[in-house]
């Protein structure tokens, strides 16, 4: 008698060291598929991190340019607004006036330019028809991106990167409740925990999803 209670007593325990390999065997499985969607998370949220730093950059350099633009522009408004102003009070004589007002001709040639290249800086080449670029870049036309470009740019980054704090977040969470997991003695506590593992996981891998398709749309 005795040594059937002892054969059945090492089949349990056999049955129960059977089971909790199997247990930590796909426990360990899922987990390391959530550590590698965590290391891509991690990944693309700091890439994210320096492209908006790059971007934000880029943008003060395409205002920095604009303002430029900008006061060559009012300075040769003004200039044009003085000659305009000797032309009206008689200042200026008759057999001057037809060279002054070929002079304010090349004035407006320039502003209606810096007024054109104001907007292709602000909103870009790809914005503007073929006929329409008048800024280079290097001496290529057509290269300009623009600040508001840019701006669209650092606000598709900045969302992606929300996500993807998420996912860490959350990833970080499942890999925390798998370890649980595997450290409980109850079978029902380990199936508990890993199943919320799984649930938690889940949700993180979503939100990486999302980061991804927000900046990299398939």
């Amino acid at each position: 008698m005795n040594n059937i209670n002892e054969i059945k007593i090492e089949q349990t325990e056999e049955i129960k060291i059977d089971i909790q390999d199997k247990f930590e065997m796909i426990a360990g499985i899922i987990l390391a598929i959530f550590t590698a969607i965590l290391a891509i998370a991690g990944l693309a949220g700091d890439s994210y991190s320096q492209s908006i730093l790059l971007a934000n950059t880029e943008k003060a350099d395409a205002y920095d340019w604009y303002n430029t633009k900008g006061i060559k522009q009012t300075v040769t408004e003004g200039q044009k607004d003085v000659l305009d102003s000797l032309i009206a009070t008689g200042v200026v004589k008759a057999e001057s006036k037809k060279e002054v007002e070929a002079y304010l001709n090349k004035l407006q040639d320039k502003i209606n330019k810096y007024s054109a290249e104001k907007n292709e800086i602000l909103i870009g080449s790809n914005a503007l028809d073929k006929t329409q670029w008048v800024q280079d870049v290097d001496g290529e036309l057509g290269k300009v991106t623009g600040a508001k470009e840019l701006e669209a740019e650092i606000a598709g980054q900045e969302a992606a990167g929300a996500k993807m704090d998420l996912a860490n977040l959350f990833l970080q969470i499942c890999l925390v409740m798998g370890a649980i997991s595997l450290v409980m003695q109850q079978p029902k506590s380990k199936w508990i925990f890993l199943s919320l593992a799984i649930l938690i996981g889940l949700i993180g891998t979503m939100f990486t999803i999302w980061g991804l398709l927000l900046v990299w749309p398939f």
